[in-house]
């Protein structure tokens, strides 16, 4: 990290704001703390962005740039913001978040896929990145103008200049949301994409509700709020297009949903009623800590509702995990297929486990018996499972991809023959012995890389 030249590069400028600020107000104990807080952020931000030192990296070099691109911005607009009140440092802010909006859609397009079957070379477009550096040029260009040629600005309103600021945080949210939207449509099947675009769709809407409700409710002027908002939108959605844990990402976001729906209401009356009644505020400041740690209780509950199918497959996976770590194999079958069975309110025998070896498949009655029927699984079905990341294969994701592949037409016909949903190979060491056919029962979304991870656990116990 320390070798790379976009870090000194950064840090200089970082420095130099810094620097600038220290010079106007050398007093001020706010702006000593940028020198900290500045270049702290940037190291950070850079080391956090780092490729592993271990492991394979799937994320895109050029993604990684641009996050880097979007910490820089950070730590710019940061030290501006607590430079003091002139037109300078605001032109220093607006600079930042010119940096990190463009560059956190640049780092969503390149979002890259864990790989498989529904994994494809697509032309990357910049499209959205460049009609939002258009926007903040302007945004740019007016607050630069004012500090460099204030004469020629003096008959502008600055209200002006506040307003395009304005425009620009809105028009650079609303680009990533279509954007993100747009991606999550075009790529949900591929494997680790479809977490990383919903994060930066949901957490762009957050960020939008967070400062418009902050510039409607008077606690911050409305182009402060809005492009703090802008700049969070832009960090947010960097942070999610470079992670390489999708799992985390889902969660992280579904935990933030779920505060803010049930906190967010609360604030926001605690809120007016503070600016109503300003000599209780200390009461109401009490009485919102409370109710908001009761709140935080409840967070789980409702984040576990806001996973995929309510979380009733996460549910049950996990129960089936524990049912398969049994002692006897027999036992250990028969209660998985069961849990599946009770949890997803399938047929008897929609889950079962089909054994390649002997060519049957093992299922259970609704008495809870197993029985053993003659059955042959596809042998081009394992070749497919066996090059998807964590050699699971879902049937949606077969569905998807039959218009450019007819060769998967027939597996798709042998699994809704059979109400499939997924397939799990199950491996004793390196050898595929049989695979766990998961009921879809009635579902028609595809897979999320959690469940893909579960799902990959417990044909591991099954081995």
């Amino acid at each position: 990290m320390w070798r790379e030249r976009s870090l000194w590069v950064a840090m200089a400028a970082v420095l130099y704001v810094a620097v600038a600020a220290l010079r106007a107000a050398p007093n001020a104990p706010i702006v000593w703390t940028s020198l900290v807080v500045g270049p702290l952020c940037l190291i950070l931000g850079f080391r956090a962005v780092a490729s592993p030192a271990y492991g394979v990296d799937r994320i895109e070099p050029a993604a990684r740039s641009a996050a880097r691109v979007t910490v820089a911005g950070l730590a710019i607009a940061l030290v501006g913001d607590l430079a003091p009140v002139g037109p300078a440092f605001q032109a220093a802010k607006t600079l930042g978040v010119a940096l990190a909006c463009p560059a956190g859609l640049v780092a969503l397009v390149r979002v890259s896929s864990l790989g498989g079957i529904a994994a494809s070379q697509r032309r990357v477009r910049y499209e959205a990145a460049v009609l939002c550096a258009v926007m903040w040029t302007v945004a740019l260009g007016l607050t630069g103008a004012r500090v460099m040629a204030p004469h020629r600005l003096a008959s502008l309103d600055p209200v002006i200049i506040d307003y395009a600021v304005v425009a620009a945080s809105l028009a650079s949210i609303g680009i990533t949301l279509v954007a993100a939207f747009q991606l999550y449509v075009q790529r949900r099947f591929e494997l680790g994409v479809a977490e990383r675009a919903a994060a930066a769709l949901w957490l762009a809407v957050l960020c939008l509700a967070l400062g418009v409700f902050a510039a409607l409710l008077s606690v911050a002027s409305p182009e402060r709020s809005v492009q703090d908002a802008a700049l969070a939108t832009a960090l947010c959605v960097g942070a999610s297009s470079i992670s390489q844990q999708p799992t985390r990402i889902s969660r992280i976001l579904r935990t933030a949903v779920a505060v803010t729906m049930l906190c967010a209401p609360l604030v926001c009356v605690a809120v007016v009623v503070a600016y109503k009644a300003p000599t209780h505020a200390g009461l109401i400041l009490f009485v919102v800590t409370i109710a908001a740690a009761s709140m935080g209780l409840l967070t789980p509950k409702v984040a576990h509702r806001l996973a995929p199918e309510r979380g009733v497959w996460l549910r049950v996976l996990d129960d089936a995990i524990v049912a398969a770590k049994e002692p006897d194999p027999r036992q250990a079958v028969i209660a998985v297929l069961i849990v599946i069975r009770d949890g997803l309110s399938a047929d008897p025998d929609a889950g079962a486990l089909h054994r390649i070896a002997t060519s049957d498949r093992l299922v259970v009655d609704r008495a809870g018996y197993l029985h053993t029927e003659s059955a042959q699984f596809p042998q081009r079905l394992v070749e497919i499972a066996e090059q998807e990341p964590e050699r699971v294969l879902s049937t949606e994701t077969l569905r998807y991809i039959r218009v450019q592949r007819p060769a998967v037409r027939e597996l798709v016909g042998w699994l809704d023959a059979r109400a499939a949903g997924a397939t799990a190979l199950v491996f004793d060491e390196e050898v595929c012995v049989g695979a766990l056919v998961w009921p879809a029962a009635g579902r028609t979304a595809p897979l999320a890389y959690e469940e893909v991870v579960l799902l990959r656990r417990l044909a591991d116990h099954l081995g």
